[in-house]
């Protein structure tokens, strides 16, 4: 579903990996809504008719997507201060990429590489929410760390198919106080 990554060649270097497996990195998208700031509701990406359809997302909003970093997670107190901070600034979707597994490591380069997949599967995602009528232009991607490297890769994947966001803020501070 996510498609094939290239095998790195050991004599390249030896910090180049290939991402896990996706049941191995175990991403999660989480969504609050100002009707749900502390019960997230898990969606999937491929599955929007059920998965979205059931929950509080709305396409006629805008949507943050918030990804955190190396180490992360997107059950961290920070991100979900920044998410309620969102919603009362306005009315929109905030989804929470949730890589906990994959930014683990155990090392730096691993994680990094994960990038490629958990951008990927973001970009499935964003391609429901366009499915359901959501305008691309109203999609505000925001990257923490590593999490700045994913919403790259979706950006890129969207790309190939013609889709483009709104916005693509990228933030080298990690997002990581819990």
């Amino acid at each position: 579903m996510v498609g094939c990554f290239p095998i790195p060649r050991s004599s390249y270097s030896p910090l180049m990996k290939s991402p896990q497996s996706p049941d191995t990195v175990d991403t999660k998208f989480l969504v609050m809504t100002r009707q749900n700031r502390s019960d997230l509701i898990l969606i999937k990406y491929g599955d929007r008719h059920v998965s979205m359809a059931n929950s509080n997302f709305k396409p006629e909003l805008p949507t943050k997507i918030i990804i955190h970093g190396f180490k992360g997670s997107g059950h961290d107190k920070v991100a979900k201060l920044l998410g309620n901070a969102l919603l009362d600034l306005e009315d929109a979707n905030v989804i929470f990429v949730d890589w906990e597994k994959g930014a683990a490591g155990p090392g730096y380069a691993l994680a990094a590489a994960n990038t490629q997949l958990i951008g990927r599967q973001l970009a499935i995602l964003i391609t429901d929410m366009v499915a359901l009528n959501g305008d691309p232009a109203r999609i505000h991607m925001i990257g923490f760390s590593l999490g700045a490297h994913v919403a790259g890769f979706a950006g890129k994947a969207l790309k190939l198919l013609d889709i483009r966001v709104g916005r693509i803020t990228g933030n080298d501070v990690g997002l990581k106080y819990t």
